[in-house]
């Protein structure tokens, strides 16, 4: 079901653009990427992405409210998904 991967290192050393280039947020320039023997470029990028998720060691947050950040995250969310928001205990 799937597989993870783990990448760190020191800064400054590509990891942000290995990330960028496995979920297409920008295209190689020479040469290719490839999962599984496919080029990446020959997948629909929401499809690409939908098949992806990244844990990021730090966190952020965009301007807008925990509701619009995880309404980011995951466009079709309806308030049901939400909500939980408000069931959680005050800080």
């Amino acid at each position: 079901m799937g597989w993870s991967m783990l990448l760190a290192g020191p800064s400054d050393r590509g990891k942000s653009k290995v990330l960028s280039l496995l979920m297409r947020f920008c295209d190689a320039t020479a040469g290719g990427v490839s999962i599984d023997g496919r080029n990446v470029c020959a997948v629909a990028r929401d499809s690409l992405r939908g098949h992806m998720s990244i844990v990021l060691q730090e966190y952020f947050l965009f301007d807008e409210s925990i509701r619009e950040n995880i309404r980011m995250g995951n466009r079709e969310a309806g308030d049901g998904e939400r909500n939980f928001l408000d069931s959680l205990p005050p800080p």
